[in-house]
């Protein structure tokens, strides 16, 4: 199961002091989204999560720990404050996010579960009364959450999980001087907490959910006069800005490509480099993706954009050795081919080596340690000189539309 479905429900009044917050495990019967459900029967309690950071869900007495559950149960201290709400209330996760961050993919681990948790209709309750946007940015500066927002609150309101009077909170350090690790002394607390999450994917690849989402793109496509449907066949580069800016200050960015004339140049007409900023309108950066046929990137959350992207296209993900698959697994539901070409050569030399298998599904079986994870983040976040040869040759096996300039080496 990719998509996780937690309730924690108040059945019962009493409370057994033998079997207190001890949580049932079971597995929910929806045919639309597999999952976990648990049920905490033995109180009647409130559950409650921090307004900073913490990744746990706490409860009064000593809690259910265990790491395999996405959000963690642990005991809510002794001195907190706490408000509470009532009816029920869903929370979804963008995982560790500040209020001042601007980045589109973990935006959309938690404003996506709330397009799944619309589908889900047999195990997210309607009329939903609070909405809580845990560890997410915030939405009313960022123009393209503010348009994202917008077309997931349309489809939560056309399927009954809001209705007009449901509030939105942003539970989320303001800035990265809070720790996501230590416990805050304010709590937001409900008898009925949904926890909608689903790790490292924008939308769930299920025809019912992606359905929902393009039919709402498309509106919104239609009310700003981008054509639904366009086919373009330009090649691009996407190439990260040497500094960029984040929150209230700029900062080195990696992942880039070194040699990107030569890419350029393995196209006739040669492709066009291109990139976008937080700064640019939503309605900038929507174009933006719509306007190529195919895209070559370095691992980044800019792919996020092929949630806009005609469904036709291609794109060249580029990496030294496989050390992420977030993009790869969302980009495959969404365009016609994504392709992990990998191969290419840190622009400095890496004092760590890893496999450097080309086995997507090796790749995921495998059980890395620390060590591993640290040069796969390594990998992740160098600077590329791409083997020309090792692109065309990805390029060839996945692009009937692309045309090579005779000669490119």
């Amino acid at each position: 199961a990719q998509c996780w479905i937690w309730r924690f429900a108040t059945v019962a009044s009493r409370v057994c002091a033998s079997q207190a917050h001890m949580l049932k495990v079971m597995r929910s019967g929806t045919s639309v989204t597999p999952g976990v459900t648990l049920a905490n029967d033995q109180s009647s309690e409130p559950l409650c999560v921090s307004w900073t950071g913490h990744d746990g869900v706490f409860a009064r007495r000593a809690a259910n720990d265990s790491a395999e559950h996405p959000l963690r149960m642990r005991p809510l201290p002794s001195m907190a404050r706490t408000e509470h709400i009532h009816g029920p209330v869903l929370l979804v996760n963008c995982w560790r996010q500040y209020r001042h961050r601007t980045n589109p993919s973990h935006l959309m681990h938690g404003l996506g579960s709330l397009i799944a948790a619309a589908v889900i209709k047999d195990v997210v309750p309607r009329n939903i009364t609070t909405v809580l946007l845990h560890q997410c940015p915030a939405i009313e500066h960022w123009p393209l959450a503010a348009a994202i927002w917008k077309m997931v609150r349309a489809a939560a309101l056309e399927q009954q999980l809001f209705t007009a009077s449901t509030r939105v909170l942003t539970l989320s350090p303001v800035d990265r001087n809070v720790s996501f690790a230590s416990v805050p002394g304010r709590f937001l607390c409900a008898r009925e907490l949904f926890v909608q999450k689903q790790a490292g994917y924008w939308l769930e690849c299920r025809q019912p959910i992606l359905t929902l989402w393009r039919a709402h793109l498309d509106g919104w496509l239609a009310a700003h006069r981008l054509a639904a449907d366009k086919r373009p066949t330009r090649a691009v580069v996407w190439q990260r800005p040497e500094v960029q800016e984040g929150g209230a200050s700029a900062y080195w960015a990696p992942r880039r490509i070194v040699n990107i004339d030569r890419v350029i140049q393995l196209f006739e007409p040669p492709a066009v480099v291109v990139s976008a900023s937080e700064k640019m309108s939503a309605v900038q950066q929507v174009a933006l993706f719509r306007s190529f046929g195919v895209v070559i990137s370095i691992h980044g959350s800019h792919l996020t954009g092929l949630l806009f992207a005609p469904p036709h296209i291609v794109a060249v993900e580029v990496q030294s050795v496989l050390s992420d698959l977030t993009f790869f697994k969302n980009g495959q539901c969404l365009v016609r081919r994504y392709v992990l070409s990998v191969g290419h050569t840190p622009q400095h030399p890496l004092t760590c080596d890893i496999s450097r298998s080309r086995n997507v599904i090796e790749f995921e079986r495998s059980k890395e340690g620390a060590r591993s994870m640290r040069c796969r983040l390594k990998h992740k976040n160098a600077n590329l000189v791409v083997n020309a040869t090792i692109l065309r040759r990805d390029l060839g096996l996945s692009c009937s539309m692309c045309r090579y300039r005779t000669g490119a080496a």
